[in-house]
């Protein structure tokens, strides 16, 4: 099955790559909903964490929910399937839907070299440090499903140990931070891109995102990939700027208020 539904996702890669990073993290014994269509997968859903992602028609999306048997705090998908998933489930459980975040995956494929900045990319070894930015990025982007220090700071320790974070340093000073994350068959997430404010609006966000993506070249990936918040223009114009092209948008639903 597993094999399969690996096939299934890698038709559209980067689209996909949240649910195949799950599927290579998930704890043993985590098993997928597959909903198929004469022989072939046509939708899939697993849970991770908060949240069931899910992959693949929208028109499944009942399927799928009919499938579930667990409940789950929030849904992620391709925007038309995590809509028709959430106004499903939402019937059937008698709750709320709620619209937390919309956002959009992009994939890069030749680098656009932004303008050279001063400093060099180092990995990210002070724990503390890290926890303290890794908090300040929620609070940014996360705010909707906040972890909590302690969670925070075990992430940290995580990111550390992988050796997958990068700092973008200047005279010894760390001015911003971004990390590769769920590497597939082709390509690699960037993520957790951060900038503290009192050291924005100086390019270190184009420069470190830069680097990394071009790390994740350096180390054989064929592209690279991220989300980003829709309702943040200045992240989607930094990306678009470096040569990540949209190849979908996606939608987070959360379920808190009974109806």
């Amino acid at each position: 099955m597993f094999e399969r539904l690996r096939a299934f996702l890698e038709k559209h890669e980067a689209e996909n790559h949240l649910f195949l990073g799950v599927l290579d993290t998930a704890p043993e014994g985590t098993l997928p909903v597959l909903v198929e269509d004469e022989g072939e997968i046509a939708a899939a859903c697993i849970f991770v964490e908060r949240n069931a992602v899910l992959a693949g028609r929208a028109d499944c999306a009942a399927q799928l929910v009919a499938a579930w048997d667990r409940d789950v705090p929030g849904v992620v998908a391709r925007t038309e399937l995590a809509a028709a998933w959430a106004a499903e489930w939402a019937r059937k459980r008698g709750i709320e839907p709620h619209l937390a975040v919309s956002q959009r995956i992009y994939q890069l494929d030749q680098l656009i070299e932004p303008r050279p900045q001063a400093g060099e990319l180092r990995l990210a070894e002070d724990v503390e440090q890290l926890t303290d930015w890794i908090e300040g990025f929620e609070q940014d982007a996360l705010a909707h499903e906040r972890a909590g220090r302690e969670a925070n700071r075990a992430n940290a320790v995580r990111r550390v140990k992988a050796g997958m974070t990068y700092l973008w340093v200047v005279e010894g000073r760390p001015v911003s931070m971004a990390a590769l994350a769920r590497p597939s068959r082709n390509g690699v997430s960037v993520n957790l891109v951060y900038t503290p404010p009192q050291l924005r609006g100086r390019g270190y966000a184009s420069t470190v995102t830069a680097a990394v993506s071009r790390r994740g070249f350096e180390l054989g990936y064929r592209f690279c990939c991220l989300y980003t918040d829709l309702s943040n223009p200045t992240s989607n114009s930094i990306y678009m700027k470096l040569g990540y092209r949209p190849v979908a948008d996606s939608a987070h639903y959360q379920f808190k208020v009974p109806v």
